[in-house]
């Protein structure tokens, strides 16, 4: 289960800590590849994922945090988002993929890894508009409680 706009994900204090970072940086509401490079953003590269939508709407991950390999269980960097692999959530991540990239906003929730009987139970996330090559991804931070 995905909750969408949930505050306990804007409350979170490394959220809160990485949204800050971003509205100082951030040029139109949109994040620069070359700026997230930078030492500033270093304590949140282990718990964030890039993605992209690619031909016929779909979503590839670009890249894909050490914490949340370990938290998810599987490396999916280079993977395309499936049904099969998310489930019920596939829609709502692919939702809020398209609301960051096309619309450039900010976006918040929670949820669960209970399906996937694993240790981090519950996450928070922020997704955010990324520029990588001219082209806008989505970046997501992901707290694992």
């Amino acid at each position: 289960m995905v909750i969408e706009n949930c505050e306990q994900a804007k409350n979170d204090a490394t959220i809160a800590a990485f949204v800050k970072l971003f509205e100082t940086d951030a040029v139109d509401g949109v994040l620069d590849f070359r700026t997230l490079q930078e030492p500033r953003y270093m304590p949140f590269w282990k718990s964030f994922y890039i993605t992209q939508l690619v031909e016929g709407g779909h979503i590839r991950f670009v890249y894909f945090g050490t914490s949340l390999v370990d938290g998810y269980g599987k490396e999916l960097t280079g993977q395309i988002a499936t049904v099969e692999e998310f489930g019920a959530a596939y829609e709502t991540l692919r939702k809020i993929n398209l609301r960051v990239i096309e619309d450039k906003t900010i976006q918040y929730t929670s949820g669960s890894l209970d399906w996937l009987d694993k240790d981090f139970r519950n996450w928070h996330r922020v997704n955010v508009p990324l520029l990588k090559n001219h082209e806008t991804h989505c970046l997501s931070v992901i707290i694992f409680e």
